[in-house]
């Protein structure tokens, strides 16, 4: 073969492949180009071409062994160099058009399956792409946000784009023309929260559903529960729950609710190390697990790192302008705590008590000079709970060392130091069971009656090993890991647990069927216990009885009178359940639960209505994001809220109807419709999700036997002679009110008001209106 000639090689026969083909071919024996056509180029070995020509372009082209000598173009970019007599452009890699010509791409956390498709489109587009980013570069493809070259570009104002910018181009670029602009951008910017998990803990109800919605709508993925290797930060407004405790063994950044409004309100990702939660834990076991020393304590310049992965620096100005003295007998952990929590509010340790504003110490030494008062070590404690100056009177010191006889000082000094001394006090696991047995005994319990009867108090201390004869609470459980052991799977994630917002979640908890008429229904179905953590209650929930759990793509949400918001986070939720979300603004017969925030008539109401599709409260979205699965629908109806009204009864009336009879409201009816165009598609989409028979034509009505309702507008005008052959066709002509009140009334609907009435006589200059 001659290697001058051009291979040509149609991958795909279809109508527009052949006609860009015999363009091509034309062009070349126009020209007096030779050229060789092969139908199979999987077979073909192409060190033997030095130009080839191939169509359709597909991220394929590399399976066929295309040798590094070739040139390979598309028949389309061929066509148009041919047309416009210009030369081949010389290409390392197979060039399909010149759409990303001076387009420079980078990649950053995107996997490596992915990377490889992005560097094949932006060379077949005629783009330059560099594995790292340089001064050249135009638009940086990010996974997620925080990476070094994100960083880096964000302050270099370089574009930052998903993946799905490239891969929407290139699905564009294979019905376009070649020299088209790229995609808008702005499409497809990167939000501040992309490829992030988001865990939050310590806050309200209502500031916890701000955060999500937040998080939500910028691209990031809320997490009630704190996972280890999923959750990638912790947002923190109670610094005391478990879900901290865990993120600081487990290395996940807890950052305050500040870093979530600055990254809002700037619509890009800030380093999560500027906005770091500023309270390590200082106990002395936590101390001693780290082998907390001096040198950790003390503000380093070069570095603000802690070995609590928090910056030590002073973030307090409670001690601002104090000299504090910690005395030296107290235990090395103890004093380097101290010192840690005295630095931590901006105050100055001295080595000397003789210039000192204040003496930490738990006992006045008299021969030791000194300028500030003697304080006890729990002064300190308070002062960094509330973070603030507290008074000194109550803590003075009062016991006085004997220089001669303090050998046994050591004994009266109290050695129990850590963060319980500044939290509230929480009630033992044996002061719970001794209220419990009181409740009990009093007839007042209504929870957990059987675990805690009388005659089982003996068997309830055993299972919380618990000793009744001398109250020992014996836990084998510890919450510090000194061998850095991990802890097991089950231990791996915290689930939502925030005392703070208790009375909040109650709230919830009574929207999840705590009604007389839901503790009815549980008397025929067993009660599902759904343990939220090892601290929350026990829920009572039933069992799901419409959504089958092992198969919840069964289940297609349409969101109703909800804004933009809790749309987008309630679409994200029905996700993440396993269930669809069906967008738009018209009644999908895909769907099968329709959630709605404010009744009102809207198109896509009244059709799941005549439908008998489940029509449900916002509180059934809540409950199931609590359970982790779709809750019952039963308790959430448009119908069972507190005082319904027959507007929302009738969700319950066609549901039940649906169920029995497996049709809709209208079913049985063969309807005619006279509407305007613009009524006269949304009321047929109603009666026909209602398994209504619909004409709309005239003479087919005419000619239709067994029409059972005409329905015409209550503004449309008729002749008399065209009422008589309505009434001759049924005695059922109403106006379209009728369908809105025969969906909605529980009661019987005044007929008469409702017929159609606007008969005329009409003379031949009377305006004629015509519909379809």
């Amino acid at each position: 073969m001659d290697k001058n000639k051009i291979g040509l090689f149609q991958m795909r026969r279809d109508a527009e492949t052949d006609q860009i083909f015999k363009d091509l071919i034309d062009k070349l024996q126009y020209y007096g180009i030779c050229y060789d056509f092969y139908d199979d180029p999987s077979t073909f070995n192409f060190q033997e071409l030095k130009t080839a020509i191939i169509e359709p372009f597909d991220l394929e082209l590399n399976n066929l062994c295309i040798d590094k000598s070739t040139y390979v173009y598309s028949a389309k970019l061929a066509l148009h160099i041919i047309e416009n007599c210009e030369p081949l452009p010389v290409s390392s890699h197979p060039l399909y058009s010149f759409r990303l010509k001076n387009f420079t791409v980078c990649c950053t956390q995107v996997n490596r399956q992915d990377r490889m498709k992005i560097s094949k489109i932006v060379r077949y587009l005629g783009g330059h792409f560099s594995p790292h980013l340089v001064s050249s570069v135009t638009h940086l493809v990010a996974g997620g946000v925080g990476s070094q070259k994100y960083m880096w570009a964000r302050n270099s104002k370089i574009s930052i784009v998903k993946p799905s910018w490239i891969f929407d181009l290139w699905n564009l670029s294979l019905h376009e023309p070649l020299f088209g602009e790229p995609l808008p951008e702005s499409e497809y910017k990167v939000g501040p929260f992309y490829g992030l998990n988001i865990c939050v803990t310590g806050f309200m109800i209502s500031e916890r559903e701000k955060i999500k919605a937040d998080i939500v709508s910028n691209d990031g993925t809320y997490t009630p529960d704190l996972a280890l290797n999923s959750c990638n930060i912790l947002v923190v407004a109670n610094l005391g729950s478990k879900k901290v405790s865990a993120a600081r063994r487990w290395k996940i950044p807890c950052v305050q609710a500040s870093w979530i409004e600055k990254c809002v309100k700037t619509k890009v990702y800030h380093d999560v190390k500027d906005f770091l939660c500023q309270t390590p834990d200082f106990s002395p076991v936590m101390i001693e697990q780290t082998k907390f020393e001096p040198s950790v304590v003390t503000k380093n310049d070069d570095s603000n790192d802690t070995v609590y992965g928090v910056t030590l620096g002073s973030s307090l100005q409670v001690f601002k302008g104090f000299k504090i003295y910690v005395s030296d007998r107290y235990e090395d952990s103890k004093r380097y705590g101290l010192h840690a929590m005295i630095q931590q509010m901006g105050g100055e340790i001295i080595s000397t008590p003789e210039i000192s504003t204040h003496v930490v110490s738990d006992w006045i030494e008299p021969h030791i000079d000194h300028m500030g008062p003697y304080i006890v070590c729990k002064w300190v404690s308070e002062c960094y709970k509330t973070q603030m100056i507290q008074p000194i009177d109550g803590y003075l010191t009062t016991y006085v060392v004997d220089k001669e006889n303090d050998e046994n000082l050591d004994n009266m000094v109290p050695v129990e130091f850590s963060m319980a001394d500044y939290e509230p006090k929480k009630p033992s696991a044996l002061e719970n069971l001794q209220r419990q047995l009181l409740e009990l005994k009093s007839g007042l319990s209504t929870r957990k009656t059987k675990q805690f009867r009388e005659d089982n108090i003996e068997n309830v201390f055993e299972k919380y090993k618990l000793n009744p004869s001398n109250a020992i609470f014996m836990d084998s459980i510890k919450d510090i890991n000194p061998a850095n052991v991990q802890p097991s799977v089950m231990s791996q994630v915290i689930q939502y647990e925030d005392p703070v917002a208790l009375g909040n979640r109650n709230e919830l908890i009574n929207l999840m069927g705590r009604s007389n008429s839901f503790r009815e229904e549980l008397k025929n179905e067993p009660a599902l216990a759904v343990y939220l953590n090892a601290k929350q209650s026990v829920v009572p929930t039933m069992p799901n009885s419409s959504i089958s759990e092992s198969k919840p793509s069964d289940v297609y949400v349409q969101l109703s009178s909800f804004d933009n918001s809790l749309k987008v986070y309630y679409s994200k939720l029905v996700q993440k359940l396993g269930g669809h979300v069906v967008e738009g603004d018209l009644f999908d017969r895909r769907i099968t639960h329709t959630v709605v925030g404010i009744m009102a008539s809207s198109e896509k109401f009244l059709c799941s209505l005549a439908a008998g599709k489940w029509i449900l409260r916002e509180s059934f979205l809540k409950a199931s994001e609590m359970l982790g699965v779709f809750a019952n629908e039963t308790s959430h109806q448009w119908g069972k809220e507190p005082n319904p009204t027959k507007f929302s009864l009738s969700c319950i009336r066609w549901r039940d109807y649906h169920v029995k009879t497996g049709f809709g409201a209208f079913h049985g009816w063969k309807v005619w419709l006279v509407a305007p165009e613009q009524k006269l598609d949304t009321y047929k989409r109603i009666l026909l999700s209602g398994s209504a028979i619909v004409i709309t034509d005239r003479q087919v009505a005419y000619n239709t036997r067994d029409i059972t309702h005409v329905f015409i507008d209550k503004d449309h005008v008729i002749s008399e002679t065209e009422f008589e052959k309505m009434t001759e066709l049924t005695s059922q002509v109403f106006t379209l009110e009728y369908i809105f009140q025969y969906l909605t009334k529980t009661d019987s609907t005044n007929v008469s008001k409702l017929l159609f009435k606007n008969v005329k006589r009409m003379n031949v200059q009377a305006k004629k209106r015509t519909f379809r």
